[in-house]
């Protein structure tokens, strides 16, 4: 059976049709394509508002760490029985977490000279978390003890407080390095009162490489700043101390004082006290010392009106019997004068008594004086019975 052939009329709506399934499927796409870029712009500001959402919220943030702590925790459980974690295994120790510390604050003189060039003496003074100590050396010659430390945050140091006075002496100790005189040891150092702004007061006798000796005061305030100086004295015994320490570098200087006694003075001189010295040669004197408010000191003659019936006044005219007998034999020597007191005193005239033992061994009372002219200088002399 023959089949019959296509009219054109059907061919051309044939034609249209598929023209149109064309039309509706690139309208189709078309739409697709331009939806496409503002579906995926959506759903990425979804996922950032979200995750914004999460960060800045402490509730979520706190639930996401509960989260992760249990997981961890699960595994630590499972593990601890057996087998270490590796933040034990790897753990240094103290010490050698300081040595690490201390060799990261060295390197960071690179980017600043005012870190320390150099730390010795490195001990541990906290374990958790680890801080330290040491001597440190600075570029500009400065040595000091600090506290260092290079925790997960951050990495740096400050001076560390003194806390005896022991410590004190050693700081002050290294920081005279830098000055023109170098104390080489503090010797006795005990607290005494703190002043207003320190923490820390402290004295002991100073002794610097020239070989000078004094006694000084030693300060440490709130912020560990250190500060030196001859100590002021409060009593006689320390003024007294201070001028023996000085007399063993200057030869006119006593080496020793005694029967130390405070003179009444006007208030705000200083302090001014009476005193036996004793110098190099083995002479005595009767001597006033002073400290004024400057912190000047030194040694003056005694005024006639604070002289006093002592051993240099006994000494002094056993000597001149002494002499007296030299050049006539007829005369008795002095050994000794007992109980030596005063008689009577006048502006220009001190007379006193004592029993008298004579190189003959007769005893006898005696009477003898010091006077002072109107120029001012002085004789002793005595009358024996």
């Amino acid at each position: 059976m023959a089949q019959r052939g296509q009219s054109a009329h059907e061919a051309q709506e044939e034609l249209e049709a598929y023209r149109d399934r064309l039309a509706r499927e690139k309208s189709r796409q078309e739409m697709i394509r331009r939806l496409r870029w503002p579906l995926v712009c959506a759903v990425l500001c979804v996922i950032i508002v979200a995750l914004i959402f999460v960060l800045m919220s402490d509730r979520p943030k706190e639930w996401v760490d509960d989260l992760r702590g249990i997981d961890v925790a699960d595994k630590i459980i499972e593990t601890t029985d057996s087998v270490k974690g590796p933040s034990e295994l790897f753990q240094r120790a103290p010490e050698e977490s300081c040595q690490t510390d201390s060799e990261n604050i060295v390197e960071m003189v690179g980017e600043d000279d005012r870190w320390p060039m150099h730390i010795t003496q490195i001990e541990v003074i906290e374990t958790d978390p680890v801080s330290c100590k040491g001597v440190a050396t600075f570029s500009n010659g400065t040595v000091d003890t600090i506290k260092f430390f290079d925790h997960s945050e951050k990495i740096g140091f400050e001076p560390f407080p003194s806390v005896t006075c022991a410590d004190l002496g050693q700081r002050v100790i290294r920081y005279s390095e830098n000055e023109p005189r170098l104390l080489v040891r503090v010797t006795g150092p005990r607290p005494i009162a703190t002043e207003p702004g320190d923490r820390l007061s402290c004295r002991g006798v100073a002794e610097y490489a020239d070989g000078g000796e004094e006694i000084i005061s030693m300060h440490e305030d709130a912020e560990v700043a250190v500060n030196i100086q001859r100590l002021r004295s409060e009593t006689c015994q320390d003024l007294g101390d201070q001028l023996a320490l000085i007399g063993k570098t200057k030869p006119t200087w006593p080496v020793k004082l005694e029967n130390l006694s405070p003179i009444n003075q006007e208030s705000g001189d200083g302090l001014s006290c009476k005193a036996i010295v004793t110098y190099r040669d083995g002479d005595i004197a009767a001597m006033g010392i002073y400290e004024h408010e400057d912190m000047s000191i030194g040694l003056r003659a005694l005024a006639m009106r604070e002289r006093e019936c002592d051993k240099t006044l006994t000494h002094a005219i056993i000597d001149m019997a002494k002499d007296n007998a030299s050049r006539d034999v007829s005369k008795r020597q002095i050994l000794k004068i007992y109980d030596p007191e005063e008689i009577s005193r006048t502006t220009h005239k001190l007379t006193c008594g004592g029993q008298a033992m004579f190189d003959t061994s007769e005893k006898e009372m005696i009477e003898f004086y010091v006077e002072e002219d109107k120029d001012g200088d002085r004789f002793i002399g005595f009358d024996a019975e």
